[in-house]
């Protein structure tokens, strides 16, 4: 992960880079900042810039070979240490052996929060905890010297999960061995023991300005002016929450379009007319989100069609139903629909009727949809 791939953030952004490159990096650090305020991912990007071959003057390169594995979470001086419930068929488990399930996690959504971690593990209904037997793990995993990297690094995530346990660490927070950063991540300082505060440099965490989650609503997620602002307002800084109101957006569209697809391929025309009539009174931006929703979910279609479906851009409900609808999209019509789509994404931009385009369109949806695969013929 890269530091321009963090959303806001940009007075941290520079205290760290400004320490690398003025050789001041304290050897044990904690970034303090609430839920969806990007630690995590700060963490992640200042470990990538430590230990890159050619660093920019504002970010890491992002394509030597000490990048390209930090950016997977595999580089060998990459360690991270992480709340989790001990299994009742291995209680002498430690984090390493969940460390495929969290680089998923991690991956996925750097902004993730304590209970979709969880999740993850499959233990909603369980306390997570950083034991004793994972703090003596990281004390041995610390001892080893960099295998290839400048800096052996070290992200805890969550260290307030780490009970008086964490005093078997306080050695190792106060003098770690040469080339060997520490950062722990925390979501809520006061409840992270004094002893491992006091040896720490902490880094405060603001929650991200408005006018950049607005600006990554937009431009990450398609979303309209109005649909970000409100957002925006009911996520106080907190991109995590912004995400899972962003769900909210995305499963209006994807409800929206069903009844519509289902409707041209029906070709129930009384109903078809009226629900062409509700989609021009939805708003211009709103209705060039549906179509390009539109645009999206046939690409898709053609992905599986093609044996690429291990992208994993789709999941769940939504999988289920682009496999479904993939069964009507073929070599036959599926280029005219990809056509069909971008040209009336043309006339909604350039202020074209939206009744006139939207039914235009759905007539033609209706038959495209009905083209026989002439591949199964042959």
């Amino acid at each position: 992960m890269r530091f321009k791939e963090i959303i806001g953030q940009q007075e941290v952004k520079d205290h760290v880079i400004k320490t690398v490159r003025e050789n001041r990096i304290s050897n044990t650090q904690l970034f303090w900042g609430s839920e969806g305020t990007g630690g995590l991912a700060l963490a992640i990007a200042y470990a990538q810039y430590l230990n890159c071959l050619a660093p920019l003057d504002d970010d890491s390169c992002g394509e030597c070979d000490s990048c390209m594995k930090n950016a997977k979470l595999v580089h060998p001086d990459l360690h991270f240490s992480y709340p989790f419930n001990l299994p009742k068929s291995d209680p002498n488990s430690r984090s390493t052996d969940f460390l495929v399930k969290w680089r998923e996690a991690v991956l996925g959504n750097p902004y993730l929060n304590y209970h979709t971690w969880l999740q993850k593990l499959e233990i909603e209904n369980k306390q997570g905890n950083i034991t004793a037997l994972e703090c003596r793990d990281i004390i041995k995993r610390l001892s080893l010297k960099p295998y290839e990297g400048k800096y052996k690094i070290l992200i805890m995530w969550l260290p307030e999960f780490l009970g008086n346990e964490g005093n078997i660490l306080l050695k190792l927070l106060e003098e770690p061995s040469s080339n060997t950063v520490i950062i722990l991540v925390t979501q809520d300082k006061d409840r992270v023991l004094n002893t491992i505060l006091s040896r720490t440099q902490i880094l405060h965490i603001n929650r991200i300005n408005d006018v950049d989650i607005k600006n990554a609503l937009i431009n990450l997620h398609d979303l309209t002016e109005d649909e970000a602002q409100r957002i925006v307002f009911l996520s106080e800084g907190n991109y995590h929450k912004a995400q899972v109101l962003i769900q909210d957006v995305e499963d209006n569209n994807q409800t929206l379009f069903r009844g519509w697809l289902r409707l041209c391929f029906e070709r129930k025309g009384g109903e078809l007319v009226s629900y062409v009539n509700d989609l021009a009174k939805i708003g211009r931006e709103r209705q060039k989100q549906f179509l390009n929703y539109g645009l999206s979910i046939f690409r898709e279609c053609i992905l599986i069609n093609n044996g690429v479906n291990q992208i994993g851009r789709v999941e769940g409900d939504v999988l289920d139903f682009v496999q479904k609808l993939s069964q009507f999209v073929h070599e036959g019509n599926q280029q005219e629909i990809m056509e069909e789509f971008n040209k009336a994404c043309f006339h909604i931009e350039r202020n074209g009727n939206p009744k006139i385009v939207f039914l235009d369109l759905s007539i033609k949806m209706g038959e495209l949809l009905k083209v026989e695969n002439v591949s199964l013929q042959t």
